[in-house]
């Protein structure tokens, strides 16, 4: 367990080599490293000094934490050790292409790129640079701080009531206690992530229930012409089931690449200013919530709208009579003859009501519909009014 002592500031240690010298002399304590966070600009090299200076997150630390055990995380060469020497973070290495043996000169000195890798723990990351105290404090103003120590006990209990006797102003905690407090905070935050990802549920809900109830609506008319001549409502609500199918589908297809886009956005450019390796994480569980749910409320919506066509044709008592046709006669007079074209017709439709006219060639269809669109006169007609 590595306990750790924040220091007597907010998030400062003053005089940390007398901490660290009071540490080390402790029978209980095997290693002690103190650790800072700081910055350091990139100076432009070669010819082109119009170059914009990079700005780089540095951490400085005291002692050997390559030998506090899961301390260090190393890709590759060694740690470094003595002033002049840097490590390089993953992240730092691989979008920067640095390399071992590399010169990286920050705020016009000169260092050695020794090692890639990163210190675990609260002030580091694959996107920091790692340096000895003595060059933090050369590159910056700040001398004989730290933000943090590293305690490799023999005995924690032991050393923790030795640290808190000996030394003031300094809190000493687990690293239990420690992963204990970040996860509360992280608790607190999926909370805030929850309400989030439940109004992007609503909002996807929405969307596909706005696309299936226009196309479901648009189609009103053909779906219920369909009905009219006889086709089942089972066949209706399976054209419409479709219509949903392929909507949510290409919602769905739309939906992760866009999060995709976005997340490689976030990797690139807010991750590499934080220094962290990974923003974006995709989450099957999420994915398929919103799924689920922009299904189902397609699936409400398209059937809702659905409704009024697949019934088929009704009575018009809740829609009132608008078409009224009985007993409807039409004689067409060509020279000698007398062609009659509808005899005894009948038609009533209420509003909202779907219907279809079948019939072979020459049985009256158009003429029929002629005199409901008041582009004819019946010859003799009982009643006739729209």
């Amino acid at each position: 367990m590595v306990p750790l002592l924040p220091g007597d500031g907010p998030g400062t240690m003053r005089e940390a080599r007398h901490i660290l010298s009071t540490l080390r002399e402790m029978p209980q304590v095997r290693r002690a490293v103190a650790v800072r966070s700081g910055s350091a600009l990139r100076s432009p090299e070669g010819p082109h000094t119009e170059t914009r200076a990079e700005r780089y997150s540095l951490v400085g630390f005291e002692g050997e934490p390559e030998a506090i055990p899961g301390a260090i995380a190393l890709r590759g060469g060694r740690w470094a050790r003595r002033p002049g020497e840097i490590v390089v973070g993953e992240k730092v290495a691989r979008t920067r292409n640095f390399v071992i043996g590399q010169t990286l000169r920050l705020q016009g000195v000169d260092l050695v790129v020794v090692g890639i890798g990163h210190l675990r723990g609260m002030l580091a990351g694959d996107g920091s640079l790692y340096a000895p105290m003595s060059t933090l404090e050369d590159l910056t103003s700040v001398s004989n701080q730290a933000n943090l120590i590293l305690v490799d006990a023999i005995e924690t209990n032991a050393a923790e009531r030795r640290i808190r006797a000996d030394l003031d102003r300094v809190a000493v905690h687990s690293r239990a206690a420690v992963l204990d407090v970040f996860n509360q905070y992280t608790a607190q935050g999926m909370i805030v992530w929850q309400l989030i990802g439940f109004a992007s549920l609503g909002v996807a809900g929405l969307l596909v229930s706005s696309m299936l109830g226009r196309s479901v609506a648009e189609r009103r008319i053909e779906l219920g012409t369909v009905r009219a001549i006889g086709v089942s409502r089972r066949t209706i609500l399976g054209l419409i089931a479709g219509d949903a199918i392929f909507v949510i589908l290409t919602s769905a297809a739309a939906g992760l690449l866009l999060s995709m886009a976005a997340g490689y956005w976030m990797d690139r450019i807010i991750g590499q200013t934080l220094g962290m390796e990974k923003l974006y994480r995709f989450d099957a569980g999420s994915v398929i919530n919103v799924f689920a749910i922009a299904t189902l409320v397609g699936f409400i919506a398209a059937f809702a709208r659905a409704r009024g066509p697949s019934r088929g044709t009704g009575r018009g008592s809740a829609g009132g009579l608008m078409l009224e046709l009985e007993d409807v006669s039409r004689v067409f007079a060509m020279d000698e003859f007398h062609v009659r074209a509808l005899t005894g017709a009948n038609l009533r439709v209420a509003r909202g009501d779907f219907g279809a006219i079948a019939g072979p060639s020459g049985s009256g269809k158009s003429t029929l519909l002629q005199i409901a669109g008041c582009l004819d006169r019946p010859t003799c007609a009982s009643t006739a009014r729209t």
